[in-house]
């Protein structure tokens, strides 16, 4: 009987691999791009924040190839952006509005951003800036450093939604937001789900709870409005280690993936899916192997906070 039992479970096991192993051979290799400007509408406004150069930039990029129209909020430096995009897509319109996010507590710091929206047809909104942050030991943090990343990462999503939201639901087209968070859990399943699913990388404590606060402040407003029958489409995208010109200290992370293909994918899934997904498929991989190998999960978690802690410490920061 024992035998039995045991042979049930790991049957029971293979089909639940099977199962999603199928779902992401869809997702990330068969699954086809949609026709983005048809289902939200023409000479409509994508909002990107944080255009200025990474994952931001290579958005700008695709929608404005795609023929959107671009609404682009961030640092002194999206101004090089802002006259490549120009040159390259003299037909389309790009509004551009001058933020230092790290001042998003401020009154009055979206009033000029709130007038924007009121007055074009925005479709798409992408919350893509965060402010990135890594430090040992954590109680020598500078003080200044933890404030613009708790800012930068959860006031800056949360209003500029509250602030489209009101534009969609008075739209007869699609329309679309989507964050850009950070993997705070994997999907356990099977043998799996006596594991702790929580993922937390030491060092990077307050980047790591600033993107948990906009992973979870997602799946709310998905809850929210899913009930509504707004055309609403939400995604919130999990990466792993993606690398740009910023971020070159990730290189050693296992499953890292260069931005513009790591851009690219997350184009295919805008419209195709809802929910919490991965940009790329060996960041969803690494979840198969931490359901089936359980016991490596700590040691790669640490090996990995502390390669990204040790190379940020040691570059200079950007300016802003």
């Amino acid at each position: 009987m024992l035998k039995i039992l045991i042979y049930l479970l790991v049957i029971y096991q293979l089909l639940l691999l099977f199962y999603y192993f199928c779902r992401f051979i869809y997702r990330h290799f068969i699954m086809k791009k949609k026709d983005l400007l048809k289902r939200y509408g023409y000479n409509s406004y994508v909002i990107i924040t944080g255009a200025s150069s990474g994952q931001g930039y290579h958005f700008a990029k695709e929608f404005a190839s795609l023929g959107f129209n671009l609404f682009l909020i961030g640092s002194i430096r999206t101004n090089k952006v802002l006259n490549e995009l120009k040159t390259q897509y003299p037909s389309i319109n790009i509004i551009f509005i001058e933020k230092d996010f790290r001042k998003a507590y401020e009154t009055s710091f979206f009033n000029d951003i709130k007038e924007t929206i009121n007055s074009i047809n925005v479709s798409i909104l992408i919350n893509n800036v965060a402010h990135r942050s890594a430090w040992k030991p954590y109680h020598k943090m500078p003080n200044k450093l933890i404030n613009d990343t708790i800012i930068v990462g959860t006031i800056v999503q949360s209003q500029l939604t509250r602030l489209v939201i009101p534009q969609f639901i008075k739209r007869k087209e699609h329309n679309a937001i989507l964050n850009i968070t950070a993997q705070c859990i994997f999907p356990t399943y099977g043998f799996g789900e006596i594991l702790d699913n929580a993922v937390s990388l030491p060092y990077l404590s307050v980047y790591e709870a600033s993107n948990a606060f906009g992973y979870y402040q997602s799946n709310s407003l998905m809850k929210e409005y899913e009930k509504y029958n707004y055309k609403l489409d939400i995604l919130n995208i999990m990466p792993g280690a993606v690398l740009t010109e910023n971020t070159k200290y990730l290189k050693n992370t296992i499953f890292n993936v260069k931005v513009d293909i790591f851009v690219k994918n997350i184009m295919k899934m805008i419209g195709n899916v809802n929910g919490n997904y991965y940009g790329y498929w060996g960041h969803e991989f690494s979840i198969f192997l931490v359901n089936l190998v359980p016991f490596l999960k700590n040691s790669i978690l640490h090996k990995t906070g502390e390669t990204i802690t040790n190379e940020y410490m040691s570059t200079t920061p950007k300016k802003y």
